[in-house]
């Protein structure tokens, strides 16, 4: 089933995705409209299945890199104090020894690109940080994220972060839980 279409499954069914996502360390408020509710729940399907999918089909099912979990919470939508998004984001570390910082992007943005999305270059003005960053945007139709590569200094690994935010909704006054998500993913030394 295609990503789309899962997220118009998603916000007919909010209760069943909530479950099929494994999400279920965090629940909305009780109280909370069923549209709100609804909206919580999509939001929350669409960046963990999004960066699920990335993670266990082309960057750990392709042996490029392992992350130990996909962490993500509701937060406010930029300038919008009555809007919120599920926003989530892992680290991603090289599998299959030792790989320098320009070789894991490759390896990274090329897995990308091969399942249909399209990734490029960001520049931002500052970047404080005294090792390289290497950083991409990524979308596939509405859905986009964010990929920061850090090179690592000389004897350590690079390592990539990847955020990936939902479309804002209004969740009708009441408040979502705040504590954080944490959903273990499938790495090396969970296997142990």
């Amino acid at each position: 089933m295609r990503f789309k279409q899962a997220l118009a499954a998603a916000a007919a069914t909010a209760a069943v995705v909530s479950l099929a996502a494994g999400c279920t360390t965090s629940q909305p408020v009780a109280g909370v409209e069923a549209p709100a509710a609804a909206a919580a729940a999509a939001a929350r399907y669409q960046v963990t299945n999004t960066l699920r999918t990335i993670y266990d089909r082309w960057l750990y099912g392709a042996r490029i890199g392992y992350a130990t979990s996909l962490d993500g919470s509701f937060q406010a939508c930029a300038g919008s104090s009555s809007q919120l998004s599920y926003h989530g984001e892992m680290q991603l570390y090289p599998l299959g020894g030792t790989v320098n910082g320009v070789a894991f992007t490759r390896r990274i943005t090329g897995a990308l690109r091969r399942h249909g999305w399209r990734v490029y270059p960001q520049k931002f003005i500052t970047v404080p940080a005294t090792e390289r960053v290497y950083s991409y945007a990524f979308t596939e139709g509405r859905t986009g994220g964010l990929m920061y590569v850090v090179a690592g200094q000389q004897g350590h690994l690079p390592r990539a972060r990847f955020e990936l935010q939902s479309q804002c909704f209004k969740p009708s006054g009441q408040v979502l839980t705040a504590h954080p998500d944490r959903l273990p993913l499938p790495h090396p030394a969970s296997r142990q």
